[in-house]
């Protein structure tokens, strides 16, 4: 009997992807992707890709965990949350944390996301949702309800 052997692919030279089905089918003449793939293959970007940790340095110097840097894996733990319409965070468990894994992650909504996301360089030295403004001398505070900024006043 003779072995077939397959490729396998590293996702930014790191991950495997070792689903068992097609992770981009044509469904109705369109192309549509796996959440699952395509919530892993962001976390393996935010962590492996040195184009994207261009953008957001942030994440310069996360890892995603051993388990998880096979498909499978990481699959079969988001099969088991509650992750529809929302985003993987790393960080709002364990503070400051930088690996992604089964013991630190979770699936949270948009705007809970962005109510913990730092912004050190705009917010400055500052709480979150409160910076300095120049202009008038006073601190003004901010958050984001539904996706829209909303102005919560100004302080002295």
């Amino acid at each position: 009997m003779r072995k077939v052997q397959t490729k396998t692919k590293l996702i930014y030279g790191i991950g495997i992807n070792d689903s068992d089905y097609k992770i981009q089918p044509h469904i109705e003449g369109k192309q549509v992707i796996c959440k699952y793939y395509q919530t892993w293959k962001g976390m393996l970007s935010r962590c492996y890709d040195f184009k994207t940790q261009a953008k957001r340095p942030t994440y310069i110097g996360c890892t995603v965990c051993d388990e998880w840097l096979t498909f499978s894996n990481f699959k079969r733990w988001m099969e088991t949350q509650d992750w529809e319409g929302k985003c993987l965070d790393k960080d709002i468990l364990v503070q400051r944390n930088k690996v992604y894994s089964p013991d630190t992650c979770i699936f949270v909504t948009d705007a809970i996301n962005v109510l913990f996301t730092k912004r050190d360089a705009a917010r400055g030295q500052y709480k979150l949702g409160v910076y300095f403004n120049r202009e008038n001398g006073k601190f003004k505070s901010q958050c984001n309800i539904n996706g829209k900024q909303k102005h919560l006043g100004y302080y002295i």
